[in-house]
């Protein structure tokens, strides 16, 4: 549990979204906790509602709307997206996506896991052991959305892409990333079999024929180039990166080791 001064952080692990148990937790923890003039919340959520993506997009932010006026306060609210899971059935990138949704909200802030994925966990690969490296992207974080700390506590965020045609079917794609103070640079997440060097890229482009493409990309300081041969008359209309259940390679800014969280565009 992560401990702020003067502030009582409520923290519920592993929270699905409208179901009868976890309500009665809520319910339970309520009294305790309502009652407190200063409190900020974080919580890791979302495995449960793994097949239900478009549903917790909506019932994640309302949720944390429906506490703020429950506690009749802002309350900043913190919390992970969901770890690289070995076992996820093909769901799990559209639900840390959804998860995403909950941004919209003033004073909400995420940490990535999706480098900290482990298979080999004694409590289940859905529970990787290295909460530390958690707790310390959490808190970093709640230094800058709560106390307005001046620090860099996201990984690279994609904010702008350029399209150059190399040939008939061929595409070049330049992202441009910010929230980088070094170079983009790939390294393996914490536990892989294939990793950066024997893995699957881990960017992918959309075709105007509602095709997926696997990618070929190459880092730079700040910008990312995937080229991608799509089917002929095909043109680009969207790119999206680590967008699977287990992630084998994962973009980091080369200074603070934080990761980019898995994303996808449509223009």
């Amino acid at each position: 549990m992560l401990l702020l001064p003067d502030e009582h952080l409520l923290v519920l692990s592993a929270l699905p979204i409208f179901l009868p148990l976890h309500a009665f937790v809520f319910v339970s923890l309520s009294p305790v906790h309502i009652t407190k003039s200063n409190y900020n919340s974080g919580c890791a959520t979302g495995e449960s509602n793994a097949s239900e993506p478009d549903k917790y997009a909506c019932w994640f932010p309302a949720m944390i709307s429906d506490w703020r006026v429950k506690f009749a306060a802002p309350l900043p609210f913190f919390f992970v997206q969901l770890a690289a899971f070995p076992e996820g059935n093909n769901e799990y990138a559209n639900i840390r996506w959804a998860q995403v949704a909950a941004l919209a909200l003033p004073q909400v802030a995420m940490a990535s896991a999706i480098d900290l994925g482990d298979p080999q966990s004694p409590a289940g690969s859905i529970h990787p052991r290295n909460k530390q490296a958690v707790g310390a992207r959490l808190s970093l974080a709640v230094r800058n959305v709560l106390y307005s700390e001046d620090i860099d506590w996201r990984g690279p965020t994609a904010n702008g892409v350029s399209i150059v045609p190399l040939g008939a079917s061929q595409f070049q794609l330049t992202l441009a990333f910010n929230n980088t103070l070094g170079s983009l640079v790939y390294r393996d997440p914490e536990s892989c079999s294939k990793c950066c060097s024997g893995g699957q890229d881990p960017f992918e482009v959309l075709g105007s024929d509602s095709k997926w493409v696997l990618g070929s990309s190459a880092v730079g300081a700040s910008t990312v180039t995937v080229k991608a041969t799509l089917a002929s008359g095909v043109k680009p209309v969207g790119v999206r990166y680590a967008w699977t259940d287990y992630p084998e390679c994962i973009l980091y800014d080369s200074q603070n080791s934080l990761p980019s969280t898995p994303w996808q565009a449509h223009f």
